[in-house]
């Protein structure tokens, strides 16, 4: 029969003894815990302390200067805590700066000094308080932070560009969530502080494009129309906060926004920079560009992952990674890096081409010697090969009879060439004078620095309809000691003289 339930047994049960213990368990230790809090707890004024100690070595009187209507978060960081301190005049500022590896932060303490008519005057000790996600924070020494107070100007913020902090993009990361913790702390206390006004910097060339990142495309980035008249040629840097040096690309796009060229370059040239010391992790089909040539910003999304919209980041990138794992292995941030310029360039071409007229009237108003407006002369069915050398672009002048022509003149030293813009001035169905000319390239042509301006202006000066010859420079001591090149800059400038004459006016031989 079973045996009815008794509370008395109960309480004398192992059961009841077993609660018993573990109640008595859970109270005690919430006892010592409560008192180890109050015993061990660093409070926020201990934590000031601390810093204070860190920074000055011995105890200085620091008031809280943060009131209400303070703003505190800024474009790359946020202040936490800010003290004025009596003995020296200065402010000790807590600021956390963002854009470090993997998203993560660096928060400092920053001495902002001041000088007697109440202005930032520099930066004294900078300390590391705390950081999320910066698994290398402790290659950054005392001496790397000693660069703030030894670089600070009081026109310009820090760049961590010019921070040679060490190679590899995880440091390199960390370093820029630092420096923008650095310039928080100066913006907040010029801003809030003292009152200053400060002009929001012009914005950058590229901000109305597509996929444009200050993270990744650096404002020293080009975009140009290709020589066919149609292209674009996108030569894109990547912002030196991912790479320890300039990193430059190639990429050009069609009129249909396909990407149909694109360089990585994969070794240093010139102090373009490059992938090295990364390439060996990266696929073989990032670094000779086959994963991008021939797709569109679309096609490159696909790829991605990602669905389109404005901006594509890092952090995208590993949330969406693509089925084989091409870009996210190895070297990411490089692959990344690459991809995404691929996605700047293929997403921009109507961007960049309605650009293009304003842009090349400005290029050509420079090379006229005042404001123009230019229309493309097409050279189908004419000879653009024309004695010594090649006609390469023709543009007319609005509102005049001139022509401003790109012509490649031959015969310069080891055989090289030198490219010239010439403004052939014409008058009555005949070449009138030579306008202007501007050397816009060349080839092996190593003293072509010596040719001066006087040298140039020459064509203007000399025109008397025959051709230019070399012995009047030399006559006139106007070589500079580049006689060869100065042979090549002659005869480019004869060839778009004679193919206007020939080609383009009513007196001309084809008119």
């Amino acid at each position: 029969m079973e045996k009815k339930f008794s509370v008395k047994e109960f309480f004398k049960s192992t059961a009841f003894k077993c609660i018993y213990v573990l109640l008595a368990i859970v109270l005690v230790c919430g006892v010592l815990l409560a008192f180890c809090n109050d015993l061990f707890e660093v409070t926020a004024e201990e934590r000031l302390a601390r810093a204070i100690s860190k920074i000055y070595g011995s105890n200085v009187t620091a008031t809280d200067a943060i009131e209400d209507d303070m703003t505190l978060e800024f474009g790359n960081g946020e202040v936490e805590e800010a003290y004025a301190i009596k003995e020296d005049g200065n402010y000790l500022v807590k600021a956390t700066g963002t854009g470090g590896f993997s998203g993560g932060t660096v928060t400092l303490w920053v001495v902002v000094e001041i000088s007697d008519d109440n202005k930032v005057d520099g930066v004294g000790k900078v300390v590391i308080d705390s950081n999320v996600g910066q698994s290398y924070i402790n290659r950054v020494s005392d001496s790397h932070l000693e660069y703030f107070g030894d670089n600070f100007s009081s026109e310009e913020s820090f760049n961590v560009s010019d921070w040679q902090l060490s190679s590899g993009p995880t440091v390199t990361l960390t370093a820029t969530a630092i420096v923008n913790a650095v310039n928080t702390a100066l913006e907040f206390v010029r801003t809030q502080l003292l009152g200053e006004v400060i002009v929001p910097d012009e914005p950058g060339p590229f901000e109305d494009f597509n996929y444009y990142s200050e993270s990744y495309i650096s404002d020293d980035t080009t975009v140009e129309l290709a020589e066919d008249g149609t292209s674009v040629v996108f030569g894109i840097v990547a912002n030196p906060y991912v790479f320890t040096s300039t990193f430059r690309m190639s990429i050009t796009v069609d009129n249909t926004g396909t990407i149909t060229a694109m360089t990585v370059p994969a070794t240093p040239a010139d102090g373009n920079g490059s992938t090295e010391g990364f390439e060996s992790s990266m696929d073989e089909n990032v670094l000779n560009a086959s994963l991008y040539i021939g797709k569109t910003a679309d096609e490159i999304l696909d790829y991605l992952g990602g669905e389109p919209k404005d901006d594509f980041t890092y952090e995208d990138l590993k949330n969406n990674a693509v089925a084989d794992n091409t870009i996210t292995s190895g070297a990411t941030y490089s692959n990344f890096i690459v991809t995404y310029s691929a996605l700047f360039a293929a997403s921009n071409y109507e961007v960049y081409a309605e650009l293009i007229p304003l842009k090349l009237n400005q290029q050509m108003s420079e090379i006229y010697g005042g404001s123009v407006v230019v229309e493309a002369v097409s050279l189908d069915g004419l000879t653009a090969t024309v004695g010594k050398g090649t006609v390469n672009t023709v543009y007319s002048v609005a509102g005049t009879d001139d022509y401003i022509v790109s012509a490649t003149g031959n015969g310069g030293y080891e055989n090289g060439t030198v490219t010239c813009w010439i403004v052939v001035e014409t008058e009555n169905g005949a070449v009138s004078g030579i306008g202007n000319v501007v050397i816009a390239g060349n080839e092996k042509q190593s003293f072509i620095s010596y040719i001066s301006d006087e040298n140039l202006a020459h064509f203007g000066e000399s025109f008397d309809g025959s051709d230019f010859e070399l012995a009047d420079w030399k006559n006139n001591n106007l070589t500079g000691g580049a006689s060869m090149s100065t042979t090549a800059i002659i005869n480019s400038v004869n060839i778009a003289k004679n193919f206007v004459s020939a080609n383009l006016i009513s007196g001309g031989e084809n008119a």
